[in-house]
């Protein structure tokens, strides 16, 4: 071919342009269905709002149906304590253990796992961090060198149980 030639201009195939109108409509189509989508809805469409909470009022106790449990875990630590399966240092562990459990049901932190230390740090725990602290004595005590006594321990469990 020489070079002072012209030649005809080179048709685009017949797809290319039906491809374009295609790409077009599908970024309409995506602004279309993100802003139809994406927005927040209107109030008639949202979800009926939750029923309101009841109240509590100043003598009703949100841990009524839990107090129970954990004093019939205390009764059943004082029976094996009364039966001589355990002596006054296991008594004194398994009773941290169970206002350990009820000050974690209480406060929704697992005080299973918490320090004394960090027991007192925090909110709302005080009764039972003095109660623990109580126990620490004579759950780490020689044999011999029990502070308090059994009686004074299960009653302390007792009400911290059934008054915090």
């Amino acid at each position: 071919m020489p070079v002072d030639e012209l030649n005809d201009p080179v048709l685009y195939s017949w797809w290319v342009p039906v491809l374009g109108v295609l790409l077009v409509a599908l970024a309409i189509g995506y602004v279309v269905w993100a802003v139809r989508y994406t927005r927040r809805r209107p109030e008639h469409d949202a979800p009926p709002p939750a029923p309101p909470q009841r109240r509590l009022g100043p003598y009703d106790d949100p841990y009524a149906s839990v107090r129970p449990v954990y004093l019939a875990k205390v009764d059943a630590v004082e029976a094996r304590f009364a039966a001589g399966e355990l002596d006054a240092r296991a008594l004194h562990l398994e009773l941290s253990a169970v206002v350990r459990e009820f000050g974690s049901v209480r406060r929704g932190v697992d005080t299973r796992v918490l320090t004394l230390s960090d027991l007192r740090r925090v909110d709302g725990t005080r009764r039972l961090a003095n109660l623990i602290e109580t126990y620490y004595r004579p759950a780490f005590a020689r044999s011999g060198a029990l502070g308090a006594s059994t009686e004074q321990a299960i009653a302390g469990a007792r009400r911290v149980i059934s008054q915090w």
